[in-house]
């Protein structure tokens, strides 16, 4: 039954037709948005997004569905249990170490919550718990495909553990890794057939949609005041990095800020916000390709994770992020999926997107015959697919931690 509903579901969804959605949602949003760009737009680094972007499609198209083939075992209970395991040890020791080893607290501000993380460096507990942030995710995907009939209210510790990263908006005030539980979240309602469509539930669902990014612009607002004060709003339209290329014009600043509403106020910068957070991305790699003039990082900027693993096996002792990171011209923006990319491979990076595709492929087509490790996997792929011209997640909101976790579940069902 689930396996139908899932292939069913993937199979109206393809890989590259997820793409194109993700990119006609943002051209939608970016002609209606009420922004301006502010720096020059030239033409190579346009060609640089569509030539990965149809290379990645290419290494998608390029293999064919599966044709018969050794089907997976069922996931067993002991897998299962595995995962709950794992995903409690990872909560557990991201609690121990930002409460008490890095001091963070519920009652500090997200400003020196942050403070006190960066000043105490990453140490075991807190790789250990990284590394096994995806397991929170498993747990609910597979009670749901093993347990059809389980009610919500028995699933309900199921549910605190998929969005335990809801600490981190309380704690640091940071939304990437909440919002891509969120997705991951949209994507399990998919599989399974929990989201039935009609006029009166998109209706629901766009409302629902519309307060949670009311809430995560009011998080942010509440962020920007520990550090902007009483000028938060002026701040966060024309002060915030994400609005020096992309940005409201002034006639839109001054009416926010000159408005008597203190509710309307908040729901326009909420608005503004999200709107330049989401389409910002393209307009500053545009703006970055141009103004970079450093060395390529073959792959250490994206994959960081991995090069500092390998160092710290090999005895070499950690690599130096801060000169890595300083390849990158524009700090703490987006850059679309492909400026990290950019930065590491160049030209090169149109290699990289087709082998992606490839991949991609091989688990989409896995996915669709019926593999569950495979579907778990490409609840991560379909959403890096989606917000290719947003964000990149395999560099950022702990995407690589994410994916590894996957594919080492993939790896413990083939032993138990």
């Amino acid at each position: 039954m689930h396996e139908n509903l899932i292939g069913s579901f993937l199979r109206r969804n393809n890989p590259v037709k997820v793409v194109f959605m993700g990119i006609g949602l943002w051209t939608v949003l970016f002609l209606l948005s009420p922004l301006e760009i502010k720096v020059p737009i030239s033409l190579e680094p346009i060609l640089f997004l569509i030539l990965n972007t149809l290379f990645l499609c290419v290494g998608i198209l390029s293999i064919n569905s599966l044709k018969g083939g050794k089907k997976e075992k069922r996931i067993s209970r002991k897998a299962f249990n595995i995962a709950v395991i794992l995903a409690l040890t990872c909560v557990v020791l991201k609690l121990i170490d930002k409460l008490y080893i890095r001091g963070g607290t519920f009652v500090e501000s997200t400003f020196a919550n942050r403070e006190n993380y960066e000043e105490k460096s990453s140490n075991l507990i807190a790789i250990i718990a990284s590394i096994l942030t995806g397991f929170t995710y498993i747990p609910l995907f597979l009670d749901t495909y093993i347990n059809k009939h389980r009610s919500f209210f028995k699933r309900i510790p199921l549910y605190i553990l998929f969005f335990s990263s809801i600490f981190d908006i309380f704690l640091i005030g940071s939304r990437s890794t909440t919002l891509l539980s969120f997705f991951i979240f949209i994507y399990y309602l998919l599989i399974f057939n929990k989201i039935k469509f009609s006029v009166g539930k998109i209706l629901i669902y766009s409302f629902l949609l519309m307060l949670i990014g009311l809430w995560m612009g009011v998080v942010f607002i509440e962020r920007s005041k520990e550090f902007a004060g009483e000028e938060v709003v002026s701040y966060i339209l024309t002060g915030a990095g994400y609005t020096e290329v992309i940005g409201p014009d002034d006639g839109l600043v001054n009416y926010i800020k000159n408005t008597d509403s203190e509710f309307l106020q908040t729901l326009l910068v909420s608005y503004t916000t999200l709107i330049n957070y989401y389409i910002h991305g393209v307009i500053e790699f545009i703006y970055v390709y141009d103004k970079f003039t450093s060395t390529h990082t073959y792959g250490q900027y994206t994959f960081y994770i991995y090069y500092k693993f390998i160092h710290i096996f090999l005895g070499s002792g950690l690599p130096n992020f801060q000169s890595i990171a300083s390849v990158n011209p524009r700090p703490a923006v987006y850059t679309s999926f492909y400026g990290p990319i950019f930065f590491d491979f160049g030209w090169f990076s149109l290699l990289f997107s087709y082998l992606l595709g490839l991949f991609i492929k091989y688990i989409y087509n896995r996915a669709t015959s019926g593999f569950f490790a495979d579907t778990i996997i490409y609840s991560y792929l379909i959403n890096l697919l989606f917000f290719l011209p947003v964000f990149n997640f395999i560099e950022g909101a702990a995407g690589l931690y994410v994916i590894s976790s996957f594919i080492l579940f993939k790896i413990i069902t083939k032993f138990v």
